[in-house]
């Protein structure tokens, strides 16, 4: 005696149908008697889909948002950004230890000499000579501390004060030295580096005289050519200012001014020796 109200031609069972196969989804879930109209509700379906649509587009405004902030920190620490082409720029200072090698143009003096003879003495003539060194060290920022590790040589021309006093002769020094230095940076590539030297030179002294003068000889001589040379442990010091200049990642060029002072040996005074000097710096 219930009423069934079919919704549409399609539900209305035919007579082949089985009994369970046309009835309503309400009747095989419904408990009680009773009759009930089963209608789809479009809106709410619609309404359920406009609901994910706007969730979807509130998470795509947070998430923007996210990638504008990260933008702005990324930005602001852009001075550690490892791409920076600033970080980029050579200098010498980024280097733990370096290594320097050095020639140098050593220019003319005079040495004091005073022989053994009986008022032999004049001032030896020295002319040009050359400069050769390495350098090993450690950089702290803007100090660095090296060791220092050459030879120089230069020609004596002759010996003034005497009369006839001419000859020929070379004077060596091989030497190793502590070489304190300071750095200042003009710029990332240009650095201007001063110190000094403290240290020992094994100095070598030669000198051929053509003529001796019977005068100054005591007792007189077989012949007017002598021979003088010593050797000796001496003491060095120097002062030296160079201009670097960073042309690689490694390392790069320099120029500069070396002033020095060895000790004498005895027959021959203390050498001054003034040099320009050149070369080039390795940073590791």
């Amino acid at each position: 005696d219930e009423e069934v109200i079919w919704e549409d031609a399609d539900s209305i069972p035919l007579p082949e149908d089985p009994e369970d196969t046309w009835l309503p989804k309400s009747e095989e879930t419904s408990a009680a008697p009773g009759t009930e109209t089963i209608e789809w509700d479009a809106q709410a379906d619609d309404e359920k889909e406009q609901e994910q649509e706007e969730e979807i587009f509130r998470e795509d405004e947070d998430f923007d948002f996210v990638i504008e902030k990260f933008e702005e920190d990324e930005s602001f620490e852009s001075g550690d950004d490892p791409f920076d082409g600033a970080s980029n720029d050579y200098r010498f200072s980024s280097n733990d230890y370096y290594v320097i090698f050095n020639y140098g143009i050593q220019l003319g003096s005079e040495i004091e000499f005073e022989s053994s003879f009986n008022n032999y003495k004049g001032d030896l003539d020295v002319s040009f000579g050359n400069n050769l060194s390495v350098e090993f060290g450690k950089s702290f920022e803007t100090f660095e501390l090296g060791l220092l590790v050459g030879f120089n040589n230069a020609d004596i021309d002759g010996l003034s004060g005497v009369s006839n006093g001419s000859g020929s002769g070379e004077i060596s020094n091989y030497y190793f030295a502590i070489r304190p230095n300071y750095i200042h940076e003009f710029s990332d590539a240009m650095a201007l580096r001063a110190g000094t030297s403290l240290g020992f030179s094994s100095r070598h002294n030669h000198f051929d005289s053509d003529h001796v003068p019977t005068m100054y000889v005591s007792p007189p001589l077989p012949n007017s050519n002598y021979t003088f040379q010593e050797e000796k442990l001496c003491f060095l010091w120097d002062f030296h200012t160079t201009l670097q200049w960073a042309l690689w990642e490694s390392g790069g060029i320099l120029f500069g001014y070396r002033f020095a002072y060895v000790t004498g040996t005895g027959d021959f005074g203390g050498q001054v020796a003034n040099s320009f000097e050149f070369g080039g710096r390795w940073g590791f």
